[in-house]
């Protein structure tokens, strides 16, 4: 090995390509057993010899394995040496190579290689003319991979994709849904692209040829740079409701992408989410759904009003019908705590244990809540329980604590700071240290009663005469604010009535 490296500069284009694109994979292999637990007297003696060579732990963890930065640091320098001698193929397999072994995440990654990775990126825009449908899709979905916006590279590929191509139909299925994952990742928008791209996605034949992981992807695409068209989401929606009942192909994260997709875009279908919902409930005990997958289709079917009590209720039993020391809230990150209960809240499913758990996760969590939790987390946790009447005063104290003793109240914004009151007043939970603080904050913080809406300034007056609670100098500004709108038009009635109630109250 050691003589052949030495002997690199000798090496064609193509062959250079070739030993970094077959060590990339030999890499992939090597991690793949090692997160199937196969320890390292289990790994076969070829993979093994390669492993000592390629990789170096990291933080003394096989789990953290690396590249062996020194030995591709070589392999980056005569690739830049002769940049101009590589033909689009040889370009495409060296970016190709970089992201299926995760380079971009080492943090020992060298000069050279992140040099050569800009400079593959220049020697792409000269020759795209020249790259065949694969070299552009993996070109593209390496940067993303990696991490690596380059943003005239996606520009000027754009372009050529939307300009000097007849049409995207030589882009087969998967080349084309990575194309749109990689703009979608890297907030590269193309809008000419996008467009083109519906048109070959619409074709008679297209969808039939795609896989389940290739529809999540198109569909996560356009709902991530918002580039919405109805036509496209009803036409593969359509299509997914028209395969096997069971959805078996779909695997977890597919499913909670499509989901996601249709809310983030804001396009209903009932028939697709009531398959969806079906399809969840025969799975055995959700156990292939992780943390963010579940949480994620709550929120889809929460936001888009999709409510299925049944489905609902099956997630929230799977979720607490575990021992304490294996419940699987404990792995929930604190925005999935956070949507979960939104979600069931907003869904009106009053799930008794799943909130009683939840809260027991949130009081049991050490240290101060605002380091972990964000204001909108937290603001819509109390929230969620508020509206699902669910009197768990710890939550309401531990919470209420973290805020009224944490300098980061500046931190939430009109609609956090409205929601957090209205929360603790409608669930009749005592907090008088945290409303004193709320609306000094209101008060004494710059500019920000001028970004409460109607309903925010009637919520947070409503809120302080609810709770019987006096704090004039919020009063006052608050009825400052209101004096100075044009019109009390953008209020509702019942919002003009809750305000009108509560500068009478107090």
């Amino acid at each position: 090995m050691h003589r052949t490296i030495h002997s690199f500069h000798t090496f064609r284009p193509r062959d250079v390509t070739t030993v970094i694109l077959s060590l990339a994979k030999i890499i992939r292999q090597i991690r793949s057993q090692i997160q199937h637990q196969h320890h390292r007297k289990e790994m076969d003696v070829p993979h093994q010899a390669f492993r000592n060579i390629l990789l170096l732990d990291g933080d003394n963890n096989e789990q953290h394995l690396q590249p062996n930065h020194e030995l591709f640091k070589i392999f980056s320098e005569e690739v830049n040496r002769n940049l101009s001698d590589y033909d689009p193929r040889c370009l495409s397999n060296v970016m190709y190579a970089h992201a299926i072994m995760e380079y971009g995440e080492n943090p020992l990654l060298t000069n050279e290689t992140s040099c050569l990775i800009d400079n593959i990126a220049h020697a792409a825009i000269h020759q795209m003319h020249k790259f065949e449908t694969q070299g552009i899709s993996n070109t593209l979905w390496s940067f993303a991979k990696l991490n690596k916006g380059q943003s005239l590279l996606f520009q000027c590929m754009g372009d050529y994709m939307t300009d000097s191509l007849e049409s995207l139909r030589e882009f087969k299925p998967q080349e084309l849904s990575n194309i749109l994952w990689a703009y979608a990742t890297l907030h590269e928008y193309h809008g000419g692209f996008f467009e083109k791209a519906v048109d070959a996605i619409l074709e008679l034949d297209y969808l039939h040829r795609c896989k389940p992981q290739e529809l999540s992807n198109v569909l996560w695409s356009y709902a991530t740079v918002q580039h919405v068209d109805p036509n496209l989401f009803h036409s593969i929606g359509d299509h997914i409701v028209s395969l096997d009942d069971t959805l078996d192909t779909f695997n977890s994260q597919c499913i909670s992408n499509i989901v996601l997709a249709y809310a983030k875009a804001n396009i209903h279908h009932p028939a697709l989410f009531n398959k969806i919902a079906k399809c969840i409930g025969l799975r055995d005990g959700l156990k292939h759904f992780n943390s963010q997958s579940i949480a994620n289709i709550l929120w889809a079917y929460a936001s888009l009003a999709e409510s299925n009590t049944e489905m609902f209720h099956a997630i929230g039993d799977t979720i607490c019908n575990q021992q304490r020391d294996k419940l699987l809230l404990y792995y929930f990150k604190p925005q999935e705590l956070s949507n979960t209960v939104w979600s069931f809240a907003t869904a009106n499913v009053r799930h008794v244990p799943l909130f009683e758990n939840v809260g027991r996760v949130v009081v049991e969590r050490g240290g101060d809540l605002i380091a972990d939790f964000k204001p909108q987390e937290l603001a819509n946790i109390v929230w969620a329980y508020a509206t699902a009447e669910m009197q768990c005063h710890d939550v309401f104290r531990k919470i209420g604590d973290s805020v009224l003793t944490s300098n980061q109240l500046k931190l939430f914004n009109a609609q956090e700071l409205s929601n957090t009151v209205w929360a603790y007043a409608t669930a009749n939970m005592h907090h008088p240290g945290l409303f004193q603080r709320i609306g000094d904050d209101i008060v004494g913080r710059d500019g920000i009663i001028g970004t409460f809406k109607p309903q925010e300034l009637s919520s947070t007056v409503w809120s302080y005469a609810k709770a019987n609670i006096s704090h004039p100098k919020l009063f006052t500004c608050v009825g400052n604010a209101i004096v100075g709108l044009d019109n009390l038009e953008a209020f509702k009635p019942q919002e003009l009535v809750n305000t009108v109630w509560a500068y009478a109250s107090l």
